[in-house]
Protein backbone atom coordinates (compact mmCIF):
# COMPACT_ATOMS: atom_id res chain seq x y z
CA UNK A 1 0.00 0.00 0.00
CA UNK A 2 2.88 2.66 1.02
CA UNK A 3 4.69 1.66 -2.23
CA UNK A 4 1.26 2.35 -4.27
CA UNK A 5 0.60 5.74 -2.50
CA UNK A 6 4.47 7.12 -3.29
CA UNK A 7 3.93 6.18 -6.71
CA UNK A 8 0.92 8.68 -7.32
CA UNK A 9 2.17 12.09 -6.01
CA UNK A 10 5.33 11.18 -7.90
CA UNK A 11 3.68 10.73 -11.44
CA UNK A 12 1.73 13.19 -11.00
CA UNK A 13 4.31 15.70 -10.39
CA UNK A 14 5.98 14.19 -13.57
CA UNK A 15 2.88 14.61 -15.86
CA UNK A 16 2.54 18.29 -14.91
CA UNK A 17 5.13 19.82 -16.86
CA UNK A 18 4.80 17.50 -19.98
CA UNK A 19 1.45 19.25 -20.30
CA UNK A 20 2.79 21.97 -20.09
CA UNK A 21 5.13 21.91 -22.29
CA UNK A 22 2.71 20.85 -25.06
CA UNK A 23 0.39 23.74 -24.24
CA UNK A 24 3.06 26.51 -24.57
CA UNK A 25 4.32 24.40 -28.26
CA UNK A 26 -0.12 23.96 -29.10
CA UNK A 27 -0.38 27.84 -27.81
CA UNK A 28 3.03 29.21 -30.09
CA UNK A 29 1.26 27.03 -33.34
CA UNK A 30 -1.83 28.65 -32.89
CA UNK A 31 -0.49 32.55 -32.66
CA UNK A 32 1.70 31.81 -35.35
CA UNK A 33 -0.56 30.32 -37.67
CA UNK A 34 -2.96 33.49 -36.79
CA UNK A 35 -0.64 36.08 -37.82
CA UNK A 36 -0.28 34.86 -40.92
CA UNK A 37 -3.67 34.66 -41.93
CA UNK A 38 -3.86 38.30 -41.03
CA UNK A 39 -0.49 39.20 -42.46
CA UNK A 40 -0.89 41.94 -45.54
CA UNK A 41 -0.15 40.66 -48.93
CA UNK A 42 2.62 41.45 -50.74
CA UNK A 43 2.91 39.96 -54.07
CA UNK A 44 6.16 38.55 -55.06
CA UNK A 45 5.66 38.21 -58.90
CA UNK A 46 2.92 40.00 -61.11
CA UNK A 47 1.24 39.19 -64.67
CA UNK A 48 2.60 41.12 -67.69
CA UNK A 49 1.13 42.09 -70.55
CA UNK A 50 1.32 40.35 -73.75
CA UNK A 51 0.95 40.54 -77.51
CA UNK A 52 -0.42 37.41 -78.93
CA UNK A 53 -2.21 36.40 -82.25
CA UNK A 54 -5.65 34.91 -82.20
CA UNK A 55 -5.51 31.13 -81.75
CA UNK A 56 -2.38 31.43 -79.96
CA UNK A 57 -1.84 30.32 -75.92
CA UNK A 58 -1.15 32.78 -73.54
CA UNK A 59 -0.08 31.98 -69.85
CA UNK A 60 -0.11 34.70 -66.55
CA UNK A 61 1.93 34.32 -63.61
CA UNK A 62 1.41 35.68 -60.11
CA UNK A 63 2.61 34.75 -56.49
CA UNK A 64 2.33 36.60 -53.23
CA UNK A 65 2.99 36.08 -49.55
CA UNK A 66 2.46 34.78 -47.19
CA UNK A 67 2.25 31.44 -48.88
CA UNK A 68 -1.55 30.81 -47.71
CA UNK A 69 -2.71 33.89 -49.34
CA UNK A 70 -5.60 33.16 -51.67
CA UNK A 71 -5.34 34.04 -55.52
CA UNK A 72 -7.89 35.09 -57.70
CA UNK A 73 -8.36 36.42 -61.38
CA UNK A 74 -10.68 39.64 -63.22
CA UNK A 75 -10.93 40.06 -66.31
CA UNK A 76 -12.02 43.53 -66.99
CA UNK A 77 -12.59 43.76 -63.38
CA UNK A 78 -14.99 40.50 -63.42
CA UNK A 79 -14.04 37.95 -60.80
CA UNK A 80 -13.16 34.54 -63.30
CA UNK A 81 -13.63 31.01 -62.27
CA UNK A 82 -11.77 28.00 -63.86
CA UNK A 83 -13.26 27.04 -66.70
CA UNK A 84 -15.09 30.17 -67.56
CA UNK A 85 -14.32 31.24 -71.41
CA UNK A 86 -12.41 28.31 -71.52
CA UNK A 87 -9.60 29.69 -69.17
CA UNK A 88 -7.47 27.68 -66.85
CA UNK A 89 -6.71 29.00 -63.67
CA UNK A 90 -3.68 26.88 -61.70
CA UNK A 91 -1.27 27.25 -58.60
CA UNK A 92 0.05 31.05 -59.22
CA UNK A 93 -0.82 31.01 -63.08
CA UNK A 94 -3.84 31.75 -65.75
CA UNK A 95 -3.48 30.23 -69.37
CA UNK A 96 -5.77 31.14 -72.20
CA UNK A 97 -5.32 27.96 -74.14
CA UNK A 98 -6.17 29.71 -77.58
CA UNK A 99 -6.64 33.42 -77.16
CA UNK A 100 -10.38 35.06 -78.55
CA UNK A 101 -11.77 38.15 -79.02
CA UNK A 102 -13.69 37.47 -75.72
CA UNK A 103 -10.56 36.22 -73.54
CA UNK A 104 -9.17 40.06 -74.85
CA UNK A 105 -8.53 43.05 -72.22
CA UNK A 106 -7.27 43.56 -68.99
CA UNK A 107 -6.11 40.76 -66.43
CA UNK A 108 -5.74 41.55 -62.73
CA UNK A 109 -4.72 38.60 -59.73
CA UNK A 110 -5.60 39.21 -56.66
CA UNK A 111 -4.14 37.96 -53.32
CA UNK A 112 -6.55 37.74 -50.10
CA UNK A 113 -5.82 37.26 -46.41
CA UNK A 114 -7.73 37.79 -43.24
CA UNK A 115 -6.27 41.42 -43.29
CA UNK A 116 -7.92 42.53 -46.83
CA UNK A 117 -7.04 41.64 -50.54
CA UNK A 118 -4.76 43.29 -53.34
CA UNK A 119 -5.08 43.42 -56.86
CA UNK A 120 -2.25 43.49 -58.96
CA UNK A 121 -1.00 45.56 -62.15
CA UNK A 122 -3.48 45.32 -64.67
CA UNK A 123 -1.63 42.71 -67.31
CA UNK A 124 -3.23 43.75 -70.77
CA UNK A 125 -3.77 40.38 -73.13
CA UNK A 126 -4.08 42.17 -76.97
CA UNK A 127 -4.27 40.58 -80.01
CA UNK A 128 -1.36 40.68 -82.70
CA UNK A 129 -2.54 42.20 -86.49
CA UNK A 130 -0.67 43.32 -89.57
CA UNK A 131 -2.72 44.63 -92.03
CA UNK A 132 -1.95 43.84 -95.63
CA UNK A 133 -0.20 46.40 -97.76
CA UNK A 134 -1.67 49.37 -99.86
CA UNK A 135 -2.06 48.41 -103.19
CA UNK A 136 0.54 50.78 -104.63
CA UNK A 137 1.53 51.74 -108.62
CA UNK A 138 5.41 49.73 -109.02
CA UNK A 139 7.77 52.26 -108.54
CA UNK A 140 10.64 52.21 -111.04
CA UNK A 141 14.10 54.14 -109.74
CA UNK A 142 16.23 55.01 -112.13
CA UNK A 143 19.96 55.76 -110.59
CA UNK A 144 23.38 55.78 -112.01
CA UNK A 145 26.06 53.61 -110.60
CA UNK A 146 28.04 55.03 -107.74
CA UNK A 147 25.07 57.14 -106.90
CA UNK A 148 22.80 57.26 -103.56
CA UNK A 149 19.01 55.42 -103.75
CA UNK A 150 16.40 55.70 -101.87
CA UNK A 151 13.73 53.34 -102.06
CA UNK A 152 10.49 54.43 -100.20
CA UNK A 153 8.29 51.97 -98.29
CA UNK A 154 5.05 52.62 -96.97
CA UNK A 155 4.12 50.55 -94.29
CA UNK A 156 0.68 48.78 -93.17
CA UNK A 157 -0.74 49.08 -89.85
CA UNK A 158 0.54 46.60 -87.60
CA UNK A 159 0.52 45.55 -83.21
CA UNK A 160 3.37 45.14 -82.04
CA UNK A 161 5.57 47.15 -84.54
CA UNK A 162 6.30 44.53 -87.45
CA UNK A 163 9.98 44.29 -88.24
CA UNK A 164 11.25 45.26 -91.39
CA UNK A 165 12.68 43.70 -93.81
CA UNK A 166 13.71 43.85 -97.73
CA UNK A 167 14.47 41.76 -100.86
CA UNK A 168 16.22 41.92 -104.05
CA UNK A 169 16.14 39.27 -107.05
CA UNK A 170 14.57 36.91 -104.08
CA UNK A 171 17.23 37.09 -101.81
CA UNK A 172 17.38 39.09 -98.32
CA UNK A 173 19.21 41.89 -97.57
CA UNK A 174 21.43 42.99 -95.14
CA UNK A 175 23.20 46.42 -94.18
CA UNK A 176 26.41 44.18 -93.84
CA UNK A 177 26.10 44.32 -98.25
CA UNK A 178 26.44 47.78 -98.40
CA UNK A 179 23.62 49.57 -97.31
CA UNK A 180 22.94 52.23 -95.32
CA UNK A 181 23.21 51.70 -90.89
CA UNK A 182 20.54 54.88 -91.30
CA UNK A 183 18.05 52.91 -92.92
CA UNK A 184 14.54 52.73 -91.50
CA UNK A 185 11.31 51.59 -91.23
CA UNK A 186 10.17 53.88 -94.56
CA UNK A 187 12.58 54.04 -96.65
CA UNK A 188 15.90 52.43 -97.46
CA UNK A 189 18.93 53.65 -98.52
CA UNK A 190 21.67 52.12 -100.84
CA UNK A 191 24.83 55.04 -100.70
CA UNK A 192 26.17 53.38 -103.99
CA UNK A 193 24.14 52.15 -105.77
CA UNK A 194 26.30 48.47 -107.59
CA UNK A 195 25.13 46.18 -109.83
CA UNK A 196 24.47 43.72 -106.60
CA UNK A 197 20.79 46.17 -106.24
CA UNK A 198 19.59 46.40 -109.79
CA UNK A 199 16.24 44.58 -110.17
CA UNK A 200 13.66 44.50 -108.31
CA UNK A 201 12.80 44.63 -104.65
Amino acid sequence: MSGKQDWTPWMKKRKAPVFCALGAVLLCCLQSSASTIYEVPVFTEEPVSMVQKLGGSVMLRCSAQPASAKLSWRLNGEQLSNGDLDVVLGPGSLLIPALTNLTLGRYQCVASTGAGALASVPANVTAAKLRDFEPDIQQEIEVDEGNTAVIECHLPESQPKAQVRYSVKQEWLETSKGTSPHSNPTSFLIPKLSPLFTGML
